[in-house]
């Protein structure tokens, strides 16, 4: 591409020899000379005259002198990720079912779906159009896939899941299997049967080995458009608000409510029938145990405000100082 094309792309500017043709895009590290590189903020930026690099991506205020073309935009990291799709686009897979696929007589494709070596698709289930299930896939009973959804190999999808539009699920995940619900009953633990659902809304993205539980009755809810990392833990009947983002291992026990807009850090844990508000953010390693309001920053176990967990944090490093003084 020409960089007065890439700078259309992106919603950017192009500044210097903007017919230059680029044909790759590069950390500023590996970058070639043809090749466009993006450095977020003056601090890199001023590092990049020792990168190969042919062009740049650089924030559109910025005012650090740069002797190569460039693209200015309000935010490199999002230009980047305009860019990378079009450089590196998506597989695409070709509609039709494979021979080796088991499908109900009972269940709906559309004719634009990949269906790939070895699914199992159970009878009732619904997979709407565009939609791509990779080698190994299980669409239980009754189930339905949206359209435009891509689901990776080994995905385990149980009985009665609802899956929205655009939805991308990563290998080896598994929707559905039952909460963990037991009742103490004389001497021995009553299973609770789990008969509720999944409801995943528009545009999720699922990561590798993520467990969601079904409801033990109602639904386990995904909202639009939230991003769940790798081996996440989903509790049943958990309700996760819109545009969220969820960490590697955090595990979110059953009841919990998150609210929009929420960022839960690696290895955090939410106790059942917890509250956690819009817009909060859960530092890594933090164990929520009780409700956390609209707006909060909160770290430490139990989790509290981040500014005293830091305070908290640096008088720890200091006690064995404190206690040898007090015993003295």
């Amino acid at each position: 591409m020409k960089l007065s094309e890439i700078a259309s792309a992106c919603g950017g500017t192009a500044s210097g020899e903007t017919d230059i043709e680029i044909t790759g895009i590069a950390p500023l590290s590996h970058a070639r000379s043809t090749d466009i590189s993006f450095a977020d903020n003056d601090r890199i930026l001023s590092n990049a005259s020792s990168s190969q690099a042919g062009a740049f991506i650089i924030r559109r205020d910025s005012d650090v002198s740069i002797d190569r073309p460039c693209v200015r935009v309000d935010n490199p990291r999002v230009a980047f990720a305009k860019l990378l799709p079009i450089f590196h686009p998506p597989r695409q897979y070709p509609a039709g079912i494979h021979p080796t696929a088991v499908i109900s007589e009972d269940a709906i494709i559309d004719e634009s779906c990949h269906i790939g070596p070895y699914c199992v698709i159970e009878a009732g289930a619904v997979i709407q159009k565009g939609t791509t299930l990779l080698s190994g896939v299980h669409v239980g009973q009754g189930s339905v896939i949206g359209s435009h959804c891509r689901i990776y190999p080994r995905v385990t999808i149980y009985d009665r899941i609802s899956i929205g539009h655009n939805v991308i699920i990563h290998a080896g995940s598994v929707l559905g299997s039952d909460g963990f619900g037991f009742i103490f009953d004389q001497d021995h633990h009553r299973k609770v049967h789990q008969v509720g659902t999944i409801l995943v809304e528009d545009d999720v993205e699922i990561g590798a080995n993520v467990t969601i539980d079904r409801a033990t009755m109602g639904v386990t809810r995904i909202g639009r458009g939230t991003k769940i990392d790798n081996l996440v833990q989903i509790g049943h009947n958990v309700e996760i608000g819109p545009y969220s983002i969820i960490v590697a291992q955090v595990g979110i026990a059953g009841s919990a409510t998150v609210g929009k807009y929420a960022v839960i850090a690696g290895q955090a844990g939410i106790s059942g029938h917890i509250k956690v508000g819009d817009k909060v953010t859960i530092g890594p390693q933090s164990g929520i145990v009780s409700d956390v309001s609209d707006g909060a920053r909160v770290m430490g176990t139990p989790a509290m405000d981040h500014m005293k967990w830091k305070r908290v944090s640096i008088l720890l490093q200091k006690l064995p100082e404190l206690v040898r003084k007090l015993r003295i």
